[in-house]
C-alpha cells in the first residue's frame, strides 16, 4: 500500500516518463508545474510528503513563487529535495534556497543509480524524524523527572524549616534567651535577605558573590547585636 507522497516540479513532463514510471511504484506521485496554479490543487504540507523532486526551473524565471512559499514556511527543513539534474541544483541555490539534504538524479537517467538514490534520501527523512522523535521523547522525561526534583527539593525545605522551627522550640523551652536570640537572629537574616536580593535585582551585574558577602556582614552584625542585647538583659537583670 502506497502511504507516503511524492511531488514532482517540472514543466517538462514528457521529457520524465522513465523517472515518473520510477516514482509511481511506490508511492503516490502528484506532478505538478511550477505556475502558481498548482497551490489550488496540491497538499504541499500534508505529512504524508516524502520528497519533492524537482526539475529546472522556468527560463523567464529566477525565482518562483511556489517555491519561496514553501523554503519560506520551512518545508524543506523537514522534507528532502530530489533533483532531475544539476541544472535544477544550480537554480535553486542561486535563488537562495537551501534545504536538509538533497540529491542529484544521473544525467542521462539510469533506472538503478535514481532508484538507489531515491531510497537513500527518503531514509534520510525517516532517520531525521526517528531522531526528531527520540530528542521529544527524552525531552518529556528529563523535565518530568526535573519537576520531581522540584517537588523533592520544596518538601525537603518545607522538612527543614519544620525542623527548625522545632529546634527553637525545644531550646526556647529550656533556655528563654537562647531561643529568643535565635529567633531574633533568623527575623534579622530573613529580612536583610530580601532587602539585598531586592537591591541586587535592580543592578545585575552584581554577582552571587556578593550577595553571600553582604548576607554573611549581615548577619554577623546581628549576631553581634543579638549577644549585647541579650548580655544589656542579664546585667539590667542583676542589676534589679
Amino acid at each position: 500500500m502506497k502511504n507516503n507522497s511524492v511531488i514532482l516540479f517540472t514543466d517538462r513532463k514528457e521529457e520524465h516518463t522513465q523517472l515518473i514510471r520510477l516514482l509511481e511504484m511506490n508511492h503516490n506521485l502528484t506532478v505538478c508545474t511550477y505556475s502558481s496554479d498548482s497551490w489550488a490543487d496540491v497538499d504541499f504540507y500534508s505529512s504524508k510528503n516524502t520528497l519533492y523532486v524537482l526539475d529546472n526551473f522556468p527560463e523567464e524565471c529566477e525565482n518562483v513563487w511556489i517555491i519561496s512559499k514553501l523554503a519560506e514556511d520551512g518545508v524543506f527543513s523537514n522534507v528532502p529535495i530530489l533533483f532531475t539534474n544539476f541544472e535544477a541544483m544550480y537554480d535553486f541555490e542561486k535563488a537562495g534556497y537551501s534545504a536538509f539534504a538533497f540529491d542529484v538524479l544521473p544525467d542521462p537517467f539510469n533506472y538503478d543509480l535514481s532508484l538507489h538514490r531515491l531510497e537513500n534520501i527518503i531514509q534520510i527523512r525517516e532517520l531525521k524524524l526517528q531522531i526528531t522523535n527520540l530528542t521529544q521523547m527524552h525531552t518529556k522525561r528529563i523535565l518530568s523527572q526535573a519537576n520531581k526534583l522540584k517537588e523533592q527539593n520544596v518538601k525537603i525545605q518545607t522538612m527543614n524549616f519544620e525542623l527548625v522551627e522545632l529546634l527553637v522550640a525545644a531550646i526556647e523551652s529550656r533556655d528563654l534567651e537562647s531561643g529568643q536570640h535565635i529567633k531574633r537572629i533568623r527575623y534579622f537574616t530573613r529580612a536583610d535577605g530580601y532587602g539585598v536580593v531586592s537591591r541586587i535585582r535592580h543592578n545585575k551585574r552584581t554577582g552571587g558573590f556578593n550577595l553571600l558577602r553582604l548576607i554573611g556582614s549581615r548577619y554577623r552584625k546581628n549576631c553581634y547585636s543579638g549577644r549585647n542585647n541579650a548580655e544589656a538583659g542579664k546585667t539590667h537583670s542583676r542589676r534589679v
